[in-house]
């Protein structure tokens, strides 16, 4: 099972459809971001994983809510 992962800023979604390895290099990405330039800020982002596998409910679970 492959999971994907969408990321989001403040509600709006600024990545999506991202593979596990493209998630994290991009979290690096905004970490890097924050602690040069102070934004986005950490508490304003959420991970949103996309399931592969059919599910009764929903294939969508946010990570750090």
């Amino acid at each position: 099972m492959k999971e994907k992962y969408n990321i989001y800023c403040k509600g709006r979604l600024i990545h999506s459809n991202l593979t596990e390895d493209q998630y994290f290099e991009t979290m690096g990405d905004l970490s890097r971001d924050f602690y040069e330039t102070g934004s986005p800020n950490p508490d304003d982002l959420k991970t949103e994983m996309l399931k592969d596998e059919p599910s009764l409910y929903d294939n969508r679970e946010l990570l750090n809510e």
